[in-house]
Order: C-alpha cells, then sequence, then structure tokens
C-alpha cells in the first residue's frame, strides 16, 4: 500500500514536461503561419495582380469549377454511401462515363487504359519467362510497368535506327504487346484497383473517389486546354519526333533539352493526336 500511494501521479507533476514542449507548439504554429502566408502572397500576387484573375472572372472558369467540384462531392458519396460493391462499381463507371464523354474524352481515355494494361502486360511476360511470379501488389505492377515500357522502347528505338520509325509503324509496334499482355495471364491493373477500392473503408473510398474526379478533370482539360509545352511535344510527338520515319533525325541535337533520348514523349507516341 505504501508503495502504491509513493506511486501515485501528484497535482502538477506534468507542468515540467508542458513546459519543454511549449518550444515544439510555437514552432509549428509558426510553420503554419509562415506557410498560409507564403501561399498567400503567391495567390495575390497571380489573382490580384497578375494574369490570372481575369481567366477568374470569365464564366467558363467558375462553370468548369463548379462541375468539378459537384463531380466530386457526387463520386464521393456513391463511393462513400452506396453498400454494394456491384452498383457502387456500375455507378461510378455511369458517372464519369458521361462526364468524360461530355467532354469527348472517353475514347481517348479508354485507349490509353488499354495501352498501359498492354505494356504492363508485356512486362508480366518478360517476368514469367525469367521465373518471376505474377505481380500481386503494387511494386509488382510497377516492375511489369517498367519492364513493358523498356521492351516497348527497346523495340521502338531499334525500329526508329533503321528508318521505320514513324507513328504507324510504332502503333503496329505497340499493337504487338497486346500477345504477350494476354499470354502472361496477369490480372489487369484496373481489375487489381478495383478490388483494392472495395476493400476500402466508406471515407477513404469517398476521398479515393474525390481525388479521381481531379483526375477527370485533367482528362478533360486536355480537349480544351493546352500549353506550349503540351504542343511542342505531347500533343504533336507524331510531327516533331517521328515524322521523318526516324526520332534520331528529328533531334539533331540542336539545343540542351534534345542531348538525351525522349523516353516519356516517344512513350506517348503511339497514342498521340488521340
Amino acid at each position: 500500500m505504501a508503495f502504491a500511494a509513493d506511486n501515485r501521479v501528484r497535482p502538477g507533476a506534468n507542468a515540467p514536461r508542458i513546459s519543454e514542449r511549449w518550444p515544439s507548439y510555437v514552432l509549428a504554429l509558426l510553420i503554419a503561419a509562415g506557410t498560409i502566408a507564403f501561399i498567400g502572397i503567391v495567390i495575390d500576387q497571380l489573382v490580384d495582380k497578375g494574369p490570372f484573375g481575369w481567366h477568374l472572372s470569365q464564366p467558363r472558369t467558375w462553370q468548369g469549377g463548379l462541375e468539378v467540384l459537384a463531380l466530386a462531392a457526387l463520386l464521393a458519396v456513391v463511393a462513400g454511401v452506396v453498400r454494394s460493391a456491384l452498383w457502387r462499381a456500375l455507378l461510378l463507371v455511369a458517372i464519369g462515363e458521361f462526364y468524360l464523354r461530355r467532354h469527348y474524352v472517353d475514347l481517348p481515355m479508354l485507349v490509353d487504359v488499354l495501352y498501359v494494361e498492354a505494356l504492363i502486360g508485356a512486362g508480366a511476360f518478360a517476368a514469367k519467362l525469367c521465373g518471376i511470379p505474377r505481380a500481386t501488389g503494387v511494386h509488382g505492377y510497377l516492375r511489369c510497368a517498367a519492364a513493358g515500357v523498356v521492351l516497348w522502347s527497346l523495340g521502338a528505338w531499334t525500329l526508329s535506327a533503321f528508318g521505320i520509325g514513324s507513328v504507324q509503324a510504332w502503333r503496329a509496334w505497340t499493337l504487338l504487346f497486346a500477345i504477350p499482355a494476354i499470354l502472361a495471364r496477369q490480372t489487369p491493373l484496373t481489375v487489381y484497383l478495383a478490388r483494392r477500392f472495395a476493400t476500402l473503408g466508406g471515407s477513404e473510398r469517398a476521398i479515393i473517389a474525390a481525388i479521381g474526379a481531379w483526375f477527370l478533370c485533367l482528362a478533360a482539360r486536355t480537349n480544351l486546354v493546352s500549353g506550349f509545352d503540351a504542343w511542342w511535344y505531347g500533343l504533336r510527338g507524331e510531327y516533331v519526333l517521328v515524322a521523318t520515319g526516324s526520332v534520331f533525325k528529328s533531334l539533331e541535337l540542336v539545343a540542351p533539352v534534345n542531348y538525351y533520348p525522349k523516353l516519356w514523349e516517344l512513350v506517348l507516341i503511339p497514342v498521340s493526336g488521340l
């Protein structure tokens, strides 16, 4: 009893600990206040005194923004409230398809998804030949995707070295990837993600669905707005990079940006112009 009494927490015993932590609290408060201030200054300079104030005043900007917010809210509610996995998936796909069809980007998005699945499947087939088991997690799919990009690039650059590097030739080369992708019998990435999504809680599904709405917005935006970089390589690759039938001819080492292979831009060539 005496031992228990001696070990009781006395009033004010935690006071020294609290007094020692107050500098950490002050530092965290200063960091938060500084972050808000610096972000606010940038917003003020770009919107109030910069070029974006005019853009934000246009009705199309507000209409598009409200449309995206409504899309995010609707997807989040469906993902978080609907309990049936089948009905939830059908509703999410239907809403996403309606939004993408409204902006005429649903078919390009479908082709892009099939293209990514073909690359992953080809990488999975190469892994199968090497005795590596099928991908069952995110890291496995990432390895398959990297292997697929490497294999595609190896063939595409080889064809380009022999003067067969046109967009039509590279699209034919890409279609050949469907054969090993099917033979690999790897679970498609979209199916894997859908299964993982169904195992999450309601709040987690709602958050992911709202984030997915932002990606749908970016896809719709490609059909309405584009910048200089996108028009230079991303949206004109079939003219800028492979119009002569070989990517080696188009680069010509005329600027520092051309001193390294255009890996990502060339991977986009098969779906360029869609």
